[in-house]
């Protein structure tokens, strides 16, 4: 009897290890991906919150100039701010951005697909304003698989302290 391996063994163990590291391989890269997705899902979600929270900090304290939009029509806002002035947001279709007074307040690496107002209640009445505001949001993704879209909707009520400021 000889020590040692036979051709066979051989071929057998290096085919059970080769199964093993295509079997390895493969889950690393569906682990990479689910975390490039993760992290794209993370952006889009912070370039969401980070817009709402700005936008409705502004409508809460200011007065809104545009009109009412009922019917979700509206797709910038004009408001008269206690101490900036005039401030207008609006959806930039070409690049996807939200602008402020011209300029873009999110990421390059996401794309607002819709931004629009719903505004009530913004005539000379009494009645505090209310905006509702749905928007969908999309990281820029070359690859379909990791293509993530978050739509949210938020209403904030504007107190127009110009009002309380001067009573």
């Amino acid at each position: 009897m000889a020590n040692g391996f036979s051709l066979i063994e051989m071929l057998v163990a290096t085919a059970i290890f080769s199964f093993m590291v295509i079997i390895i391989g493969g889950i690393y890269a569906q682990v990479l991906g689910l975390q490039r997705r993760a992290q794209a899902a993370a952006r889009v979600q912070e370039n969401a919150l980070f817009v709402v929270e700005t936008v409705t900090r502004e409508i809460r304290v200011s007065r809104i100039t545009s009109g009412d939009s009922p019917d979700c029509s509206a797709t910038q806002i004009d408001l008269e701010h206690p101490v900036e002035g005039s401030v207008t947001y609006r959806l930039d279709s070409t690049t996807g951005a939200i602008e402020r007074n011209g300029r873009s307040i999110t990421s390059p690496d996401v794309e607002f697909t819709a931004f629009v107002f719903c505004v009530t209640g913004s005539g000379p009445d009494d009645v505090q304003a209310r905006v509702t505001m749905p928007m969908t949001v999309q990281n820029r993704a070359m690859n379909p698989n990791r293509q993530v879209s978050i739509s949210i909707q938020t209403t904030v009520v504007s107190r127009d302290l110009t009002i309380d400021l001067t009573n």
